[in-house]
């Protein structure tokens, strides 16, 4: 049995909306995926996990690459991050 199976989940954080979906947004996968820093996760065809760090993101977004709902999602994503302190943000791609 995995870690997760004895976490107890108090509350679960989902949001209000969906942001915006990796898994059917190739252009935008293939984008991140060449960010320094990144970490993708997953079998041999796809990708079930990318891990952006969050300077190299910012550093990304500056340049205005992607359509505006998606640069606002990832801008908020980016708050909520720094809100934790942390470095990295985990978007799980199913």
């Amino acid at each position: 049995m995995g870690v997760r199976a004895y976490l107890q989940i108090t509350e679960p954080e989902v949001a209000d909306e969906a942001t915006f979906s990796l898994w059917h947004n190739q252009a935008l996968l293939e984008q991140l995926e060449d960010l320094p820093g990144t970490k993708v996760m997953g079998g041999e065809f796809d990708i079930d996990f990318i891990e952006l760090n969050i300077a190299a993101l910012e550093e990304l977004l500056q340049s205005n690459p992607f359509e505006e709902d998606i640069t606002e999602a990832l801008q908020k994503d980016i708050q909520i991050t720094k809100a934790k302190s942390q470095e990295y943000i985990l978007y799980h791609c199913y």
